[in-house]
């Protein structure tokens, strides 16, 4: 949730300094410090010197030795490009044109970051059918590319894009809707959860085992990127000497201090997202389903126990289907935290006064359901800066010591006015660049690294 978005005109405060226009950032991270409350001294923001460099000017000697040494320091493997992974599309089908088996071991709801990973391991022991609203990212490439990564957001529609809007609290947002769910349509980002939330969680959990699965996605799907672009670099440096650190370099992990992380994009441009995890699937045993909208989870009540047993799904042309787990088996939910709670309710479970006033019939009376959504409150900064960046993508990030953290991005250029970016709302990027700079402060009621929905 967006909570303030400060603005500043690149051409009314930048300020040639040698071959740098330094100032824009230096401001823009004052003014999140004095909104946010949340860095070190404004003494250390002023010292802080950026280096934002038009496409003509190269790095100073110190910069280039100083991410050179970054990079060799790690021990995390990266590709320069690496091939989409396809693998998946053998044993996936659009819902009018299949007929499920009468039973599966597994049922998962919703194919996106977390139901296609699920689907790949569970498949090597289990039969396993996967059921997702959207289609296959290949059927719209701006999906796949770096530099066209705002596109999908332009091109929204109520029906079938890959990205449906949605307004939460008055604040333009943004849902998956396409098989590899949000991972396809985000900035590609990637961290592991802070250890607070593991030593907090309520959850007895393998460390081990959880490391591994890490390592898994990791392997498949994450780049380290090579290099850092102009803006990069310099947002880099600047968070260390306002006071970010320690200087952790790259790392996957979520620590205190300024780091390179990990992204879904190669250094090509390509994303990688969650559904290449699909194909490490076993394709004798699993089964994947697009344009499968479903309706509700069907539930059995027998023995005084409650148990969900199967699924009701309609396709595309609106022919309605019905699947069951195996005795023993389960229906698993991961259709996000809108979608999931969602179904819930349509179902019938949730708060009986809502369900009743709908004419849902009411399976559970739970008043938790749909409750407590959380969203952590972010402030962001546009800057208009009047040079060419290419610096498509989020790759640094500041965390400091009381939880918040920093990142930045620069805006891929677009031919087209983008109206809920400030600046671009009204003219089209041309000859300029527009640079975004947020915050992101953690809600006070639940733990770092978590977003607390039922």
């Amino acid at each position: 949730m967006e909570s303030q978005s400060m603005l500043f005109r690149g051409d009314a405060i930048a300020r040639r300094v040698d071959d740098a226009y330094w100032v824009p950032l230096k401001v823009n991270i004052l003014a999140w410090c004095a909104d946010m409350d949340r860095l070190p001294t404004k003494t250390a923001l002023q010292r802080s010197r950026v280096n934002i460099a038009n496409d003509n000017c190269s790095l100073c000697d110190s910069e280039v030795e100083s991410m050179t040494h970054l990079f060799t320091r790690s021990s995390f493997s990266f590709s320069v490009w690496s091939a989409i992974d396809e693998r998946y599309l053998g044993f996936t089908h659009d819902a009018t044109d299949f007929t499920p088996e009468k039973e599966y071991d597994y049922i998962i709801i919703g194919g996106g970051t977390a139901g296609c990973p699920l689907a790949a391991t569970l498949s090597e022991k289990y039969s396993v059918l996967l059921l997702e609203r959207g289609g296959v990212p290949s059927s719209d490439p701006t999906l796949l590319f770096e530099d066209r990564l705002l596109n999908p957001l332009l091109s929204t529609n109520p029906f079938n894009s890959p990205a449906q809007s949605f307004f939460s609290d008055g604040v333009l947002n943004f849902r998956g809707r396409v098989l590899g769910g949000s991972s396809m349509i985000n900035f590609g980002f990637y961290s592991r959860a802070e250890d607070f939330f593991y030593q907090n969680s309520g959850i007895e959990l393998d460390m081990s085992a959880v490391n591994s699965s890490y390592e898994w996605v990791e392997n498949s799907i994450i780049t380290r990127p090579a290099r850092l672009r102009r803006f990069q670099t310099s947002m880099f440096n600047a968070l260390l000497e306002a006071g970010v650190r320690p200087d952790n370099n790259f790392t996957v992990d979520h620590i205190q201090g300024t780091k390179v992380g990990g992204s879904i994009f190669d250094d090509s441009g390509r994303r990688h997202g969650a559904v290449e995890l699909l194909s490490k699937g076993n394709p004798e045993t699993l089964n994947v389903v697009v344009h499968a909208i479903v309706d509700r989870i069907i539930f059995s009540t027998s023995n005084t126990s409650l148990a969900a047993v199967g699924v009701k799904y309609h396709d595309s042309k609106g022919t309605n289907h019905e699947v069951h787990v195996r005795t023993g088996g389960e229906v698993i939910l991961s259709a996000g935290a809108i979608g999931s709670p969602q179904l819930l309710l349509l179902s019938g479970l949730g708060p009986k006064s809502s369900l009743s006033s709908l004419n849902i019939p009411v399976v559970l009376d739970n008043p938790f359901v749909g409750q407590y959504m959380a969203d952590h409150p972010r402030s962001s900064i546009n800057i208009l800066v009047p040079v060419t960046l290419i610096d498509d993508g989020l790759r640094i990030v500041g965390i400091t010591d009381s939880g918040p953290y920093m990142q930045s991005t620069v805006i891929p250029r677009l031919a087209s006015i983008i109206p809920f970016i400030p600046f671009l709302d009204l003219i089209p990027p041309t000859n300029l660049s527009v640079v975004v700079i947020g915050g992101k402060a953690f809600h006070l009621y639940w733990p770092i690294g978590t977003q607390g929905f039922i």
